[in-house]
């Protein structure tokens, strides 16, 4: 008795319990993985104990197997003993076409692709004896060619020739498609659409895989049938578009089983026999495919029959609800994951993804994201790109200028798709437009969006403009909801857009936008361009912290609108106001590369379409000046000041509280540059000005008193500065709440006031409130973080806290780094506090370059007049004087 162990991937699992049991069958032992490894075993131990106790290995082969690495391991250990295979020790037995490479090369495998079950167990018996010479000595070959009387001749003398084994004789089977050799992936689905049949409670079970056109459901159905042909008796398949077709599907069926109602004048007739013969049958699967009108099955799906034995029914269908046919939950077929996308690139260019350069791989992936994932999409770009023999780089090039006009210059090859990208969709727009034209609108506007997690709220304030149907259809949603829904039901009946409802938005699939722009014409490219902007814009709230979980719900379709922006020469006021406010946003939230950019461009436009002398205007360029100023660009960020304050005086007046606030933001320029003379007056205005205007507790005069405060605090006049931040702390709670990031700052100066002051006990709470307050609101690596870091490790240096201290100063560090640049000023400031603490533990190594680091940063961005640069050279002379007395001069 021979032991095998069955080595296989987990797509083929099927195939190896199948030659497992024929093995054991024929009288031999197996070792098979789904059987004798069980829960609480050790896998390693298991294969170990696995390789001791058998003979020889079958490979069960396939790309899936081929391609993966865990299985190379299992193969390339059976050559270990046997490496010439004089021994027969390793048995492929090919299950998929594929073709073996590297050591499995040259060894000759069993083939059973195509062939029926007993012809595939004769060849694998066949194939495990060393020899396979006959009991009974063969006939004696005559002269001319022929042979003797054997035991196939007839009675008559004459050789009987053997039949061919053919499938649709020995079971029903009309699959229309042949097995797509280049079908990838999707393997979580076959095994989740396989568990649901079989475990579906009732002998009658059927289930739908749902999406979107093109997304691969006909695909992943015939991969079904083949997969598990030989599970059942009969597989039937059958159009189902429209009830003409599935009418036609049945007397196909009924001729297949020669049934007699087969040939029947009335069609309804042999579409009853058929539903009887399926009531009294069991073992069957029946798919219908493209049933995108799930209701119109109602009359051919068979009811409930025999219990003896499967009796399936797999629906293909691009609606999402089943409910007529009594399917709960479909199988929801979503865009292919990047990596199977990616494979399927590669395997269908006939190229191998392992030995491939890294720039290529990018490409592919970038261009399989482009694609959107979607399996038709891939199929036409792959089919051109092994026509014309392009590499993905320059394919991918091709295609972010030419889009759909590229993808179109090949048609899906494989795979049997009937339509191409630019056609799939085509009457299911057709439908979406009759059935109602808010439908079709919103849809159009989503084009110009980004494709994913699309939320509702910006209907509900945007809708208006948008146009007249979706303002008439959502105009009211705020109270009714159910609006929303169903404008968005016609698009979901055909998975044109995915809802999700827990989210409270929806998803759209990239070349569903991409078809959609193409079928517009420019000038209405640019009216949907616009009215989405301006969408987006209404929608986007002020960037107080409350806000900022619908921002970040938003802040996807405000980048694309920014790159619309660009792309169409938008000079709309929402535009720039767009512009500004999403800089404004990804300022506080410390992403800084996007910033300047949109700031920029934002004013350009305003001054455009607004004119000059707007106080939009001025608004851009304080906000730009204020992120000049955390840059340490001082001299940009004073123009900028100077130029919005001398708008806001002409527009407004010079009592208006945007002056008084304009005002301030200059003065907390010059205090930063270390200017306190030309400072101070500022302030004082700032404040007073905001009172009358705006009154005593309002939270600008709060941030005025704070900004004046930091002066007196730089200063040394610690009884001027203590008051002016209590009273800020005060405002802002009862304006903003305890919580508010807002708050933080001021708690955060306070504190710094105590530690000058040296109010340990009293400078410490503050300090953890405030670190706390921005890591909650900002998140870890934001730069204020970064200032609170410091401070707080500041207090403990003072307080000779030193391994306290020092992880705080390096985090503080690594923030700013990241957020900033080698070169900041606040990198400096981080730099030079660490060194603080280094030369008081008298770590004059450590502490002297970081001085001198320090130093060459503050000249660099500030200039050798800045008090911060002063003060950081006078420390630098005090520690190299330090240095010299302990170690001798440096």
């Amino acid at each position: 008795m021979t032991r095998f162990f069955v080595s296989y991937n987990s797509a083929d699992k099927g195939w190896a319990e199948w030659i497992a049991w024929t093995l054991e069958e024929a009288g031999h032992k197996t070792v098979i993985q789904a059987w004798d490894f069980r829960p609480g075993g050790n896998f390693v131990l298991d294969m170990q104990r696995a390789a001791e106790e058998t003979d020889k290995t079958i490979l069960v082969l396939s790309e899936n197997y081929l391609a993966a690495e865990f299985t190379q391991p299992e193969w390339a250990a059976a050559f270990v003993d046997d490496p010439t295979s004089l021994e027969r020790r390793v048995i492929p037995v090919r299950v998929q076409v594929c073709e073996p490479r590297g050591l499995l090369r040259p060894i000759v495998y069993v083939d059973l692709v195509g062939v029926e079950k007993e012809v595939a167990r004769q060849r694998l018996l066949e194939a495990l004896p060393e020899r396979l010479k006959p009991e009974h000595e063969p006939d004696f070959p005559s002269g001319e060619g022929g042979t003797g009387k054997g035991a196939s001749d007839r009675k008559d003398g004459s050789v009987q020739q053997p039949d061919f084994p053919n499938p649709a004789v020995s079971k029903p089977w009309n699959v229309p498609y042949d097995r797509n050799t280049f079908f990838t992936g999707r393997e979580t689905v076959l095994e989740d659409l396989r568990s649901q049949l079989v475990d579906g409670g009732a002998a009658a079970t059927a289930q739908a895989i749902s999406g979107l056109g093109g997304i691969g459901k006909t695909q992943t159905a015939v991969e079904y049938a083949y997969r598990h042909r030989d599970d059942y008796s009969a597989v039937f398949w059958v159009r189902a578009e429209t009830v003409a077709e599935t009418q036609m599907g049945f007397v196909e069926i009924a001729r297949l089983l020669d049934l007699p109602e087969k040939d029947e004048k009335d069609p309804n007739d042999t579409v009853q026999a058929v539903r009887r013969w399926l009531e009294s049958n069991s073992g069957w699967l029946l798919v219908f495919d493209n049933a995108d009108q799930p209701e119109q099955l109602k009359d051919f799906r068979p009811r409930q029959g025999v219990g003896n034995g499967s009796q399936h029914i797999l629906l293909t269908s691009r609606a999402q609800t089943f409910d007529s046919v009594g399917i709960a939950r479909p199988v929801s077929l979503a865009k292919m994951p990047e990596e199977e996308a990616v494979a399927f690139l590669f395997n269908r260019t006939g190229r191998n993804l392992d030995i491939e350069d890294s720039a290529e791989k990018t490409a592919a992936e970038a261009l399989a994201r482009e694609l959107g994932y979607l399996p038709l999409a891939l199929e036409q770009a792959g089919a051109y790109l092994l026509a014309q023999q392009m590499t993905f780089a320059n394919y991918l090039k091709s295609y972010r200028k030419r889009k759909l006009a590229l993808l179109a210059q090949k048609g899906p090859v494989t795979g049997d798709y009937p339509e191409s990208v630019a056609t799939t969709w085509a009457l299911n727009f057709q439908a979406v437009e009759a059935a109602s034209q808010a439908a079709a609108d919103l849809l159009r506007v989503s084009a110009f969006l980004s494709p994913d997690a699309i939320p509702y709220e910006l209907f509900e304030v945007g809708a208006g403009e948008m146009g007249d149907a979706l303002a008439a259809a959502l105009g009211d949603m705020a109270e009714d909801p159910a609006a929303f829904a169903e404008a968005l039901a016609p698009l979901t009946r055909y998975s044109l857009v995915q809802a999700e409802p827990t989210m409270q938005a929806y998803s759209v699939a990239r070349m569903v936008q991409e078809v959609q722009k193409a079928a517009l014409t420019q000038e209405n490219r640019r009216i949907w361009v616009e009215r989405s902007i301006e969408a987006v814009w209404k929608a986007f709230p002020t960037t107080d912290y409350k806000n900022w979980p619908l921002i970040d719900r938003l802040l996807p379709h405000a980048r694309v609108s920014v790159q619309l922006v660009s792309v169409y020469q938008v000079e709309a006021k929402a535009a720039a106001n767009l512009l500004n406010t999403t800089g404004l946003y990804l300022k506080k939230r410390g992403l800084y590369d996007e910033v300047e950019p949109l700031y920029l461009q934002g004013i350009e436009i305003g001054k455009r379409s607004l004119g000059e002398d707007h106080p939009d205007v001025a608004t851009s360029l304080a906000n730009l000046a204020s992120f000049y100023q955390e840059q340490g660009r001082y001299n940009e960020a004073e123009q900028l000041c100077l130029q919005g304050i001398e708008i806001d005086k002409r527009s407004l007046g010079e009592e208006h509280p945007d002056v008084a606030m304009s005002l301030d933001n200059l003065a907390n320029l010059y205090r930063r540059q270390g200017r306190y003379n030309d400072a101070e007056p500022l302030f004082l205005q700032a404040l007073e000005l905001g009172k009358r205007s705006l009154g005593e507790d309002h939270i600008r005069v709060a941030t005025s008193s704070n900004n004046l405060a930091l002066l007196y605090l730089a200063q040394g006049r610690y009884s001027d500065a203590e008051p002016l931040f209590l009273q800020a702390i005060e405002i802002y709670k009862h304006n903003l709440g305890d919580g508010h990031p807002d708050v933080a700052p001021s708690l955060n100066n306070l504190a710094n006031l105590y530690l000058q002051e040296g109010r340990y006990s009293d400078a410490e709470p503050l300090f953890l409130q405030a670190l706390e307050l921005g890591k909650r609101s900002l998140g870890e690596d934001h730069p204020a973080v970064a200032t609170r870091l410091n401070n707080l490790a500041n207090l403990y240096r003072k307080q000779r806290r030193y391994s306290d201290a020092e992880p705080l100063f390096l985090q503080a560090i690594e923030i700013d780094k990241h957020n900033f640049g080698e070169d900041h000023p606040d990198v400096a400031t981080s730099l030079n506090n660490l060194a603080k603490l280094y030369y008081a533990q008298g770590r004059y190594d450590d502490a002297g370059p970081l001085f001198r680091q320090s130093l060459a940063i503050f000249e660099k961005a500030l200039g050798s007049e800045h008090p911060s640069f002063q003060k950081v050279r006078n420390n630098l002379r005090g520690i190299l004087t330090q240095i010299e007395k302990e170690k001798g001069p440096a």
